[in-house]
């Protein structure tokens, strides 16, 4: 029986339409990957960054088992690696994230349209991976204007939404006992009244997108990068912010209702001061193309835009091939359904048939009738 891993390293054959091998990378892959300087898109901004994510790090990974959860694979053509495509599951292992794309130098590969078609055939045979290990979504963040989005819009996904990313240097700032609203960090029991706030400002079409569960605001138990705030009461959330926190940098992203915009300046300047930051670290957050009002409220704060992104998805499908079996009605039901309905002036028809059975003779008869046996 072969392993899963054995599996993994199985080549994936590339369509028709791209003349190139498409496998998991492999050792003797990881120099090569260091080469591909061409052109580089990174698609978990500012995750990756904050996370320290680097590619051929993140391939060594997946390479090692029980090391890492990711999934790098390789374009060869002439026995060359030319691009690589990374992708990771999420903690649900139902939607996974395409975290970076790269490919070699143009004079030795080509037009952009090769690159294009490069990049579409590794996003594809990630989407196929992903659907053999029952994923339903795949995401990428892409920066506006970048090159990746093409491949992108070949392979299938579609945008939608968009983000904006602000970012600003950490000053530690003295706390007051008197500063309102009250901040809470999140203990584990919030998460459906925290689910009902995402709902609740969060476009219908960004939830189908997505399809989060309330189990989605869980923390992980042992990752002490993570942690998230609130401020209302325990059945209604007013405002939620969760932080991913890095060596020199840290994340928040945000969730409020729209009566609590008066709060809102005074709820940043409390997550701001909670974080585990040192002088002088970026602190990134995300304001997404529904929070409009957010972006003044930072700018106000001493934040600054750095780059806007759109929000694309995949959603996978696998086809699966079988007979259908043809429809063959059963004769006998149909002569039960088609029966009359039995009623009770045919019952007592039924004693005289069984009186007739018992006073049969025992006797055989000369035409070798077996006593008791059936007419």
């Amino acid at each position: 029986m072969t392993s899963s891993r054995q599996r993994s390293n199985t080549p994936i054959p590339s369509p028709q339409r791209n003349p190139y091998s498409i496998r998991p990378v492999r050792w003797t892959d990881l120099q090569a990957i260091r080469r591909l300087r061409g052109e580089t898109a990174r698609l978990d901004m500012p995750e990756g960054i904050i996370s320290n994510l680097r590619p051929v790090w993140t391939a060594l990974r997946g390479i090692i088992p029980r090391l890492g959860n990711v999934w790098s694979y390789v374009l060869v053509s002439d026995g060359e690696v030319r691009a690589i495509a990374q992708a990771r599951p999420r903690r649900d292992s139902h939607t996974w994230d395409v975290v970076y794309l790269a490919y070699g130098r143009k004079d030795r590969i080509g037009s952009s349209e090769s690159r294009d078609a490069m990049w579409s055939a590794l996003l594809d045979a990630i989407t196929r991976t992903a659907g053999r290990r029952r994923a339903t979504r795949l995401f990428a963040r892409v920066p506006d204007n970048a090159d990746a989005m093409i491949a992108l819009r070949d392979a299938g996904y579609i945008t939608y939404g968009r983000e904006s990313l602000y970012v600003a240097p950490y000053h530690k700032t003295a706390r007051s006992a008197a500063e309102q609203p009250a901040l809470r960090r999140q203990q584990g029991g919030e998460t459906w009244a925290i689910h009902q706030l995402y709902t609740l400002t969060t476009p219908k079409a960004m939830q189908f997108a997505e399809a989060r569960t309330s189990s989605y605001w869980d923390l992980p138990p042992r990752d002490g990068s993570r942690c998230a705030y609130w401020i209302g009461e325990a059945h209604e959330v007013t405002a939620y912010a969760r932080t991913l926190s890095g060596e020199h940098s840290q994340l928040i992203d945000l969730l409020f209702r729209p009566e609590a915009r008066e709060q809102l300046p005074a709820f940043i300047q409390r997550v701001l001061a909670a974080l585990p930051a040192g002088e002088g670290d970026l602190v990134y957050v995300r304001a997404l193309g529904h929070q409009e009002e957010l972006g003044g409220v930072l700018e106000a704060l001493g934040f600054s835009p750095l780059i806007r992104q759109s929000l694309l998805v995949k959603y996978t499908t696998i086809s699966v091939r079988e007979a259908v079996p043809a429809f063959a009605p059963v004769p006998g039901l149909r002569r039960v359904v088609a029966g009359r309905v039995p009623s009770l002036s045919a019952l007592r028809f039924a004693p005289i048939r069984l009186w007739h059975r018992i006073t049969r003779s025992p006797w055989p008869r000369q035409d070798g009738d077996l006593p008791f046996s059936p007419r």
